[in-house]
């Protein structure tokens, strides 16, 4: 309804959506690369604590837990689709530490990789 709408630009002005899809964008072309809070608030030329409660208030997850979701993502697309292993599969979605990775996917998936992969989901 309109008041919904309303309500959610005077939340959220037309610069803060703008900038919030500036960083997801650039999160989701740049998933692999080393991201920090530092470097995304460099790139949106604002503070990294005003992108955090910024990023979390509009989004509804924090900048560090979206990463992730968009890194684990992609990784679910390659375990299904190629016949990579996991430490080849990390690195390829910007985790150095295969351990750390599996860490992670079995936190947000709540299954580690090769049940995942059995899964066939």
């Amino acid at each position: 309804d309109w008041q919904s709408i309303i309500k959610f630009f005077i939340m959220f002005p037309l610069y803060t959506v703008a900038t919030v899809e500036k960083i997801k964008s650039h999160i989701d072309s740049h998933y692999a690369d080393p991201l920090t809070l530092e470097g995304l608030a460099d790139f949106a030329d604002i503070s990294p604590s005003y992108l955090s409660g910024l990023f979390t208030a509009y989004e509804g997850v924090g900048l560090i837990r979206y990463i992730q979701n968009v890194r684990i993502r992609h990784a679910m697309d390659l375990l299904l689709t190629t016949t990579l292993h996991v430490n080849q599969i990390a690195p390829i979605v910007g985790y150095e530490d295969e351990k750390y990775f599996s860490r992670v996917f079995k936190k947000v998936t709540g299954m580690t990789t090769n049940q995942f992969k059995r899964s066939g989901r």
